[in-house]
């Protein structure tokens, strides 16, 4: 009989030996054994929201552990939802680890159930995982990721509606789990009386030990005569009580109690959080061990539709509700509410401003362990930004954040001020003011990062919810920028990245690039959407293209023939633009640039050339500077030789092209040539399995 292995307990590795090979990587692994260190269920390798995984299976764990320690610096880790496949050559330049998590096509990802219900075969077939955004991405700092957030937006409600703060204002809201556990923390320091309803006591307590709430109550009448005491008072509390929010909302209203604000942070997915009425977390646990799913749905959808009813009835009655984009509004909806939607969200009522400007929930994590690091770093900010919005949240942070795992911070700081940022502590690691190197990263939920349209992209002002494109644009820029780590998900559509400060001026290089580029396409996105804010942002700071616009330039103008330019003048300022200009590049349907410029130029001798792989494999050459129409230059080994096919159709081309491929096998060209692509080999030394990645030890 099988034994059954004993729970892990990891732990962020602390202190300033290195396991890995570099800083860059150890910074990395710190950071994944981080997510399980704050992770609601880290046995099963769950983070947050009852499902966001950080690695597939704990074999697929041990494997990316294992990848990360062996890696050189000049390899790439690619790993596809939680699992490793393999290590690639690349650039010192290049990202440690790029990723993809838990994209599908075909799935409806408007609709939160139908999403899950879509993936969950997936999801059991372990071919991939539920992603989260920090959780899959190995970001997750604990519930201070999401506190700055959180107390953003209530701040905001306070400017907006209550008179600038929320002094003897009642928040009410409900979940204590990963996401949600910042809520009563949050609405304490914006200066509100607080009740979080949380049906698990567990988490209750969890949060009362590490800080985030200040009461438990296990009644309504206890957490009534405390939060509505201190309201009447003018003073901030926060109560965590026990109970089932759908059953406590109706109870209010009987009560009459009507809080200001109203909202929710509860896991809305039936079968891994959402508790109905009735039952507890391990009655729900039994049913889904049971497989009976149909069961839990079908209470949890009833639930539901008691909790949505009751926000709404509490807006009627004058309160401010809002969805904190946990899906509750598209759940409820299926559930039969069907006016769910009258509850808007809170990125496009009191975050937007903010994203026009690039501002967003910027983070940073000692390496080191070393709690002093952190503080370090208030200083250095108290220091250098005098007057800016993040100093006051710092003073706040400092005397009421408690760290969880490695010692972290937030700050929502914008365009311009991240890089800064990040080259002051790169120089503090340098000197040995900061003792050890510190991670710079950020939540998905950012300026410029990802599509979701009943979330950071509801409601867009030029309609362009559910446009993906940008999340991939600031994935594959942050890559071409050298952060450390890439994560693309496809849950939601976003994208995250990591970057190191290790003291090294390569460090700097890519913190200058990486921290103003990653906000600035969350400025020009939303100038492109047509907000005042961010296009008046992006004019200011310079940002989008250098183009002087043309006085009654319409689009009209541009159908006009293009020819392409010929000859050896340069009209950019590198061969490699002038390559891709307009038409220079002679495109073709089934073309792709394949060799690199410097053996085009060797192969060519009089000028760059433009080098394609045509079908079957065959590279073609087009010198760029004077070849009459119609010539062809094919590549063979250092002596190009000239096809005439000006006058060949299609056909005879490829017959030309096939007889002299045949003629070069003959002399041995073709296998130098494989040989000079590398042949699909690996490394010396380096002997790889199936996966492609260095054997584990056993």
């Amino acid at each position: 009989m099988a034994v059954a292995a004993p729970p892990r307990n990891v732990k962020a590795f602390r202190g300033g030996e290195l396991r890995c090979k570099t800083w860059r990587a150890e910074a990395i692994l710190r950071m994944l054994e981080n997510n399980l260190e704050n992770g609601e269920a880290p046995e099963e390798l769950i983070i947050y929201a009852g499902s966001a995984k950080a690695a597939r299976s704990w074999e697929d764990y041990d494997r990316i552990v294992h990848a990360l320690k062996v890696m050189e610096e000049d390899e790439t880790l690619v790993t596809q939802s939680g699992r490793a496949v393999g290590l690639f050559k690349t650039h010192t330049l290049s990202p440690m680890v790029v990723m993809a998590n838990g994209s599908l096509l075909g799935i409806d990802r408007t609709d939160y159930s139908t999403m899950m219900r879509e993936m969950r075969p997936f999801l059991e077939q372990g071919l991939t995982i539920m992603p989260g955004m920090t959780a899959a991405a190995w970001q997750y700092i604990g519930s201070q990721g999401i506190l700055q957030g959180t107390y953003e937006t209530f701040t905001a409600i306070g400017r907006a509606n209550f008179g600038g703060d929320l002094k003897g204002r009642m928040i009410l809201t409900a979940g204590l789990g990963g996401m949600g556990g910042a809520q009563a923390l949050a609405g304490y320091l914006a200066g509100a009386a607080t009740l979080v309803v949380e049906v698990d006591p567990k988490r209750v307590d969890r949060r009362v030990r590490e800080g985030y709430c200040q009461h438990r109550a296990d009644d309504l009448e206890e957490a009534l005569r405390l939060v509505l005491g201190a309201k009447e008072r003018g003073e901030p509390i926060s109560v965590g009580l026990v109970g089932n929010v759908a059953d406590v909302m109706p109870k209010l209203l009987e009560r009459n109690v009507i809080p200001e604000i109203v909202t929710d942070q509860t896991t809305v997915d039936y079968v891994r959080g959402y508790i109905p009425l009735g039952m507890t977390p391990d009655e729900v646990a039994d049913l889904r061990d049971k497989g009976d799913l149909k069961t839990i749905e079908e209470r949890g959808k009833e639930t539901i539709a008691i909790h949505m009813r009751s926000i709404l009835e509490f807006g009627h009655l004058g309160s401010e509700i809002f969805e904190y984009g946990n899906g509750l509004r598209n759940q409820a909806k299926e559930a039969g509410v069907d006016d769910a939607f009258e509850m808007g969200g809170f990125i496009e009522r009191y975050i937007r401003p903010l994203f026009c400007e690039g501002f967003g929930p910027f983070r940073w994590l000692a390496i080191s362990g070393n709690p002093d690091d952190i503080y370090t770093i208030d200083d250095i900010i108290l220091e250098n930004f005098e007057g800016h919005p993040v100093t006051d949240w710092i003073s706040k942070a400092r005397e009421h954040v408690h760290f969880t795992g490695l010692p972290a911070r937030i700050g929502w700081m914008g365009h311009g001020d991240r890089h800064r940022l990040g080259l002051l502590v790169n120089e503090g690691v340098r000197s040995g003011r900061i003792t050890g190197p510190v991670s710079f990263t950020r939540d998905h939920l950012d300026s410029g990062s990802v599509t979701a349209p009943f979330r950071e992209t509801e409601k867009m002002k030029d309609g362009s919810d559910c446009i993906a494109d940008w999340p991939l644009l600031n994935g594959m820029l942050n890559a071409a920028s050298h952060a450390d780590l890439i994560a693309l998900h496809g849950f939601g559509g976003s994208a995250g990245v990591t970057t190191v400060a290790d003291g090294t001026d390569q460090a700097a290089e890519r913190l200058e690039r990486v921290l103003q580029n990653d906000p600035a396409i969350g400025v020009l996105r939303h100038a492109d959407a047509g907000y005042e804010v961010a296009i008046e942002t992006a004019a200011r700071k310079g940002l989008g293209l250098r183009v002087p616009k043309r006085e009654g330039h319409t689009l009209k103008d541009e159908s006009r023939a293009i020819e392409p330019m010929r000859g050896p003048e340069l009209r950019c300022k590198s061969w490699r633009a002038e390559a891709l200009s307009d038409g220079r590049c002679r495109q073709r349907e089934r073309d792709r640039p394949e060799v690199r410029a410097e053996r085009a130029a060797r192969a060519g001798r009089q000028g760059p050339l433009d080098v394609r792989r045509h079908d079957r494999g065959r590279l073609a050459v087009h010198r760029l500077a004077g070849d009459p129409p119609g010539h062809l230059r094919v590549l063979h080994d250092d002596r190009p030789e000239q096809l005439r096919v000006e006058s060949r159709g299609q056909d005879d081309r490829h017959r030309r092209l096939r007889r002299h491929e045949r003629r070069a096998a003959a002399r041995g060209v073709s296998g130098r040539r494989r040989d000079a692509r590398g042949g699909g080999g690996r490394a010396a030394g380096r002997p790889a399995d199936a996966g492609g990645l260095p054997p584990a030890p056993l």
